[in-house]
């Protein structure tokens, strides 16, 4: 009964934070309709015709319609995960969360997650390719140049990952916990967490790194753990992007092999990382925090 209650907890968690995408969504698509009729009486003014038409781009948009979503869960979820917390009064060890060895941990999942996700997209193009399209439809709004991209670090590397972490490892991991193991809990959690992206290759590495950001998360005693390594994900696909574009140009066999052994070697990093923190967890002193609540 504990297990049927807790996933059933996790599914309103995650109930809530899809009826805030549709409430958005609806109002975001009530206003481009009406810009479009205030833009028809606008004609006489050339600056704000082009404000009028930037905004009206559905790449804006869809990073906008994120963005508030974001917002939203990130009072929403941070003020119940915060009240939460408080009323059970545990205080992580942050000295020995962010001690040296899981700074660089954190930073290695961090980065090497990006070369196992591009290996992971890889083989998703090759086996179903049909996926990919939707993707890349979602991925080319996401740019760095969709909107100033001081804005889109902040939407993207900032604003959004402190706000999925609330949710998917504070609220709907924190309460499989209590009823689950490590592992089920976590695995459970990433399921969310991948259904929640809507789009079949974000939901298989979303899912993926959700395990990897669980298991930080249970490791460190601290949801800020899991948000660093989620900032630094998402900061680092930005990073990265222009020299994977320049590999991605060179036409050469040699290369590619190469990329295909860094790539595996890297997604070997992430999986020994994980196995490391989920047997050599610090957390022991704090596994009956679960009972109490």
């Amino acid at each position: 009964m504990n297990k049927v209650k807790a996933i059933a907890w996790g599914v309103l968690y995650l109930a809530i934070a899809l009826a805030m995408q549709v409430l958005i969504a609806g109002a975001l698509s009530v206003s481009q309709l009406s810009l479009i009729n205030v833009s028809e009486v606008m004609k006489e003014s050339s600056y704000q015709l082009d404000f009028l038409e930037k905004l009206l781009e559905s790449k804006s948009f869809l990073v906008i319609m994120t963005s508030m979503c974001d917002v939203m869960m990130l009072v929403c979820f941070g003020l119940w995960y915060y009240f939460r917390e408080k009323k059970y009064g545990f205080q992580p060890d942050y000295r020995s969360a962010f001690s040296k060895g899981n700074v660089v941990r954190i930073v290695l999942l961090a980065i090497c997650g990006q070369f196992a996700t591009e290996l992971l997209m890889t083989g998703v193009s090759v086996v179903f390719p049909w996926m990919m399209e939707s993707y890349n439809e979602i991925n080319e709004s996401f740019q760095i140049d969709t909107l100033p991209p001081v804005l889109m670090i902040l939407i993207v590397g900032v604003i959004g990952p402190i706000a999925e972490e609330f949710l998917f490892r504070g609220m709907i991991y924190g309460r499989l916990r209590r009823a689950f193991s490590v592992w089920p809990a976590a695995i459970i959690s990433a399921v969310a967490f991948g259904a929640f992206h809507a789009n079949w290759v974000q939901g298989i590495y979303a899912g993926a790194l959700g395990i990897v950001m669980a298991i930080v998360y249970e490791e460190t005693s601290t949801i800020w753990a899991s948000v660093l390594m989620h900032m630094l994900f998402n900061i680092s696909s930005y990073v990265l992007e222009p020299m994977l574009q320049w590999l991605g140009q060179m036409d050469s066999t040699i290369v590619d092999i190469l990329r295909l052994v860094f790539d595996l070697g890297c997604m070997g990093i992430v999986i020994f990382i994980t196995w490391y923190l989920s047997t050599n967890r610090r957390r022991v002193q704090y596994e009956n925090i679960y009972e109490v609540r």
